[in-house]
């Protein structure tokens, strides 16, 4: 009970207003969100005549009341709680109906407020209309978002219940978006609808102050026009009162459809016609009323002469009717006429515009063809071209066969062996330099040039076949390349900075002659045990030989038509120059690849060598190639994989791998524990990218370890760089010769 009378309680309004002033008061409806209604109370404002402001707004209290995150209905919370969230409201509503008033003040106007709490709106509206008999009204016809420039009736649904039910003497105005859509007057008989489109509207604001005057005289000329027909009719004679009856219905009719007949014919507002039909009613009714009394016929007029006038009346009424109903149906006519007229314009523009875009694109189409056709010409004529090309290429190919075939011998020196007996003092034991699985190398002098002299050992087994394997790598790497028809010139470019020169050979002894390089292999400066003085290298030098190391892989692995794989890749096998620039040599196991179907692949040009015996450094052989025995340019990769972690952690060879990877994972990720203290201060980015490619090198699946000839060149050559300053050019320009070679 208590909650109900407080819902009683708020629905009385709440006042502000001195009812006596409600006729020079123009009373303007808002809304709860003010940018809804801003624009109303400025039009208001702006046309109000000197009359004073009102601002009315109905309050509709929320059916929820949000509690913790959730709404819940009235009726389900306290009556504390209900009273505490409307006092919020109220307090809201408030706030919002200040800040019209400061809008009003803004503009010069101190304006008052009238609310009301209500469930519904409109309702709220006609109930403080006929509770303060409100004469003048301003609201919202419908949304800003609804405007247009030939809006002219009313979209809200508030508006128009307001207008239908509001008492007959309230004039209200309907705006939407600042302008004028619809009036409707406060009087029923001088009832009008103005449809103002924005145009027109335009034109009426630049009069603004002159619009109630003429509106004024509008209703006086009618007041006027109603009293003169009243005096007509009073002053006739009795005997001819039927007659002025007749006439004053005529005038009057006539009076009215010349108010009404521009609106109805504009906007067909079948609720004027329903107010002409009433109309013609009241005329019916005032021709019998003011028909000729029963004293007149008493005085002899004849029955039948007042039926025909009084039929005359009717037949002239409805004639009159007929033809506006004909005015009515003509003026639709031709609107649907302009409109199929302007329809008819546009579907011609529209057709137009599409038979031209049409063309434009046939054009195109025609103008592609053409140059489709064109290209085809060139295409086939450079096919031609390249077919005569490449038969020439052949040809000219076959000669350089043939010709390095001849000369193939005379690449290599021969040399005798009294000669090489000389350069070794008869093989001194004081001028070794190493001694292997081939036999012993020696130091000596041969045609004034340093060289080395590997002597095959007679109680080697590999010695003979290791010998025709290092001569035949030079002979078959050159033959090789001499097929796929390089120049003769190309011998020359078959020479890599970073490859160790084969000066000649001895074919009685198996001796093999190479260039000499003081500094040793890179083995006796990364392992320095016993008598070995080497010493150790800086980091920047490691860097430096690694990027070297990787050129030389990438100029073999690169070689057509066939790939060369070193196959025993080790330390002991990179030699240093006396400026510590590296030499890759013993090429006696290497082989050339070919293109086989490999099982393990999709690709069937994948290039492998297949062998049932295994050879190599057990150390830094590929897992894969000790499984399958398939040699590729990838187990190269993890030999190289190897050779780099050596250098980076000076650490044996076996179990390395491993070795870092644990250290890595101890560490969390730091690579400084794995690094080698005689390298000097490593740099820890460059560090951590080398022990990553490194460790990715040394995958155990083949797939997953990097291309050298993209992904470590990207890696190692700006390492290098960084280290040292400046690029080297000739290691730079040799692997860019390589690489064009390769595409």
């Amino acid at each position: 009970m208590a909650l109900l009378s407080s819902m009683n309680s708020r629905r009385e309004p709440v006042k502000e207003v001195n009812p006596s002033g409600v006729k020079n008061t123009i009373y303007v409806a808002v809304a709860k969100d003010v940018k809804d209604s801003k624009l109303n109370v400025i039009w208001a404002i702006q046309n109000s005549g000197g009359k004073s402001i009102c601002i009315l707004h109905v309050h509709v209290p929320a059916a929820k009341i949000p509690m913790m995150g959730a709404k819940f209905p009235a009726s389900a919370l306290t009556e504390q709680e209900v009273k505490a969230y409307r006092e919020i409201e109220s307090q809201n509503m408030q706030k919002t109906v200040d800040v019209y008033l400061a809008i009003c003040q803004r503009m010069g106007v101190t304006a008052t407020k009238l609310h009301i709490e209500m469930d519904c709106i409109e309702k709220g509206i006609i109930e403080l209309i006929s509770r303060y008999n409100i004469q003048n009204l301003v609201m919202g016809a419908a949304s800003d978002k609804y405007h247009s420039r030939r809006m002219t009736d009313l979209r809200s649904k508030k508006a128009i219940y307001v207008c239908e039910q509001s008492p007959a003497s309230c004039h209200i105005q309907f705006i939407c978006k600042g302008y004028l859509i619809q009036t409707r007057d406060c009087s029923l008989e001088n009832f009008r609808v103005e449809a103002t489109s924005p145009l027109v509207q335009q034109m009426q604001n630049s009069e603004v102050g002159h619009s109630p005057h003429l509106i004024s005289r509008s209703i006086s000329h009618d007041q006027e026009l109603h009293h003169h027909r009243v005096r007509s009719i009073s002053s006739a004679s009795e005997s001819g009162r039927s007659m002025a009856s007749s006439v004053s219905s005529s005038e009057r009719f006539s009076s009215f459809e010349t108010v009404l007949t521009p609106n109805l014919t504009s906007d067909g507002n079948e609720s004027l016609l329903d107010l002409k039909m009433s109309y013609l009613s009241s005329i019916k009714e005032e021709n019998l009323c003011h028909s000729s009394p029963p004293g007149v016929l008493d005085r002899g007029m004849d029955e039948s002469v007042y039926d025909q006038l009084e039929q005359a009346i009717a037949e002239a009424v409805k004639a009159r009717w007929d033809a506006y109903q004909e005015t009515v149906k003509r003026r639709k006519a031709e609107k649907d006429v302009i409109d199929t007229i302007r329809k008819t314009k546009d579907t011609i523009i529209l057709y137009e515009e599409e038979v031209k875009l049409r063309k434009e694109l046939e054009e195109a189409l025609q103008k592609a063809k053409e140059e489709i056709d064109n290209m085809k010409s060139k295409l086939d004529k450079v096919n031609k071209e390249l077919q005569l090309a490449l038969n020439h290429k052949s040809s000219k190919e076959n000669q350089i066969s043939e010709a390095s075939r001849t000369h193939s011998l005379q690449l290599l020196s021969e040399f005798s062996f009294s000669e090489i007996e000389e350069a070794t003092c008869n093989f001194n034991q004081s001028l070794k330099i190493g001694e292997g699985g081939y036999g012993k190398i020696f130091k000596g002098i041969l045609r004034h040039t340093d060289v080395a002299i590997k002597v095959l050992s007679p109680n080697s087994t590999q010695g003979p076949s290791e010998f025709q394997q290092e001569v035949r790598w030079f002979d078959l790497h050159f033959d090789t390349l001499l097929v796929l028809s390089y120049q003769v010139e190309v011998l020359s470019k078959l020479k890599h900075p970073n490859l160790i020169t084969l000066i000649g050979v001895n074919q009685e002894s198996k001796t093999l002659i190479y260039e000499y390089l003081p500094n040793g292999s890179l083995e006796d400066h990364l392992s320095r045990n016993g008598n070995n003085n080497a010493p150790p290298l800086t980091w920047q030098t490691r860097i430096r030989i690694a990027t070297e190391l990787c050129s030389a892989l990438i100029f073999l692995h690169s070689n057509k038509p066939h790939s060369i794989v070193h196959g025993d890749l080790k330390p002991s096998n990179i030699l240093l120059d006396a400026n510590l620039v590296t030499k890759l040599s013993d090429f006696g196991i290497c082989r050339v690849l070919s293109c086989q179907n490999d099982s393990s692949s999709n690709n069937s040009t994948t290039q492998f060598w297949i062998t049932s015996f295994a050879k190599g450094t057990f150390a830094y052989m590929d897992p894969e190639f000790l499984g399958t025995g398939e040699l590729t340019s990838k187990s190269d990769v993890y030999s190289f994989g190897i050779v780099l972690l050596r250098l980076i952690t000076g650490k044996p060879a076996l179990g390395i791998k491993n070795e870092v990877l644990y250290a890595l994972n101890n560490a969390g990720g730091n690579v400084k524990s794995v690094l080698d203290p005689l390298a000097g201060d490593w740099p820890i980015v460059e560090a951590e990218k080398l022990v990553h490619f490194a460790l990715r090198c040394c995958d155990m699946n083949k797939k997953s370890r990097p291309e050298l000839c993209s992904e470590g060149w990207r890696v190692l050559e700006p390492m290098k760089v960084s280290c040292s300053g400046t690029n080297n050019f000739g290691l730079k320009s040799c692997l860019d010769k390589q690489l064009n070679r390769t595409t």
